[in-house]
């Protein structure tokens, strides 16, 4: 009968993934070893002082780390500086012959309004604020990948000055089927209580729709109503790079006078 007690160290870590732009730097590892491995194994601990993205700051991560029979697990923390005052939450277990993480993202209101711009050149201008959650979960398996998420939005207001755009009332349950893909079920329904661009005044809009393969936007519905009365559409779908969409707009009950008046054609 023999027995080991040991520590292994990491300290300085660095990892990058150059295609991505992504730099882990300043990763530390404290990770205590015995075997025959006790029926509660200790705890060891992990901490990554810097990730950037794109050159942008995201923060930095914390937590437990140990061993187990099968493998290992880890219990992270990430404290997000590109939103402040934003917690994510990573669980992560190895072993096996495969490999979970779990990443959730509880309730978080942010104090200001976020510029999307820095997250997405192309959002340039766009400022968000309401309440976000979120929640995702990635398994691997004998080199099969499974994953899945869902993002939760209410009390979300989207501001583009320049357009004069205001989208307020914002909510939307997005189911996602592949997180790789970025594909979601059927039926994800968006709803916004206020729309306004410019002198264009629109309520109550509600679309259902799915996020295919490929980046494709399929609108399985949209209905609004505008100058007191309804605009419906029937399926169509939003390609990229394609400039233009084949749709068409039933429109019922649209008092002609504010309809002329809102897009600047005359004075009704």
């Amino acid at each position: 009968d023999w027995g080991l007690t040991g520590e292994l160290r990491l300290a300085d870590g660095r990892i990058s993934y150059d295609p991505q732009e992504v730099q882990i730097r300043q990763i530390s590892v404290r990770l205590p070893v015995e075997y025959p491995l006790p029926a509660q194994p200790p705890d060891g601990e992990v901490s990554v002082g810097q990730m950037l993205w794109q050159s942008k700051p995201l923060g930095g991560l914390s937590g437990k780390l140990g061993m187990r029979p099968a493998g290992f697990w880890a219990d992270l923390r990430h404290a997000s500086k590109l939103f402040p005052g934003l917690n994510v939450q990573i669980r992560s277990e190895i072993g096996g012959g495969g490999a979970t993480l779990a990443v959730t993202v509880p309730g978080y209101t942010p104090a200001a309004a976020i510029e999307l711009g820095r997250i997405a050149p192309a959002a340039e201008g766009f400022n968000f604020q309401g309440r976000i959650a979120a929640e995702a979960e990635l398994k691997t398996q004998d080199g099969a990948i499974r994953s899945n998420g869902r993002v939760r939005i209410d009390q979300g207001v989207l501001r583009q000055s320049s357009r004069q755009l205001v989208l307020e009332g914002i909510v939307c349950d997005l189911h996602l089927e592949d997180l790789i893909a970025l594909r979601s079920a059927p039926r994800q329904q968006l709803q916004v209580a206020e729309l306004t661009l410019g002198k264009l005044a629109i309520k109550a809009v509600s679309i259902d729709f799915q996020l295919e393969s490929n980046a494709t936007l399929f609108i399985e519905k949209a209905g609004l109503q505008w100058c007191k009365g309804m605009l419906q559409t029937q399926a169509f779908r939003l390609t990229p790079g394609r400039d233009e969409a084949e749709v068409t707009v039933y429109c019922d009950r649209l008092n002609l006078a504010m309809l002329l008046d809102q897009l600047g054609v005359a004075q009704g």
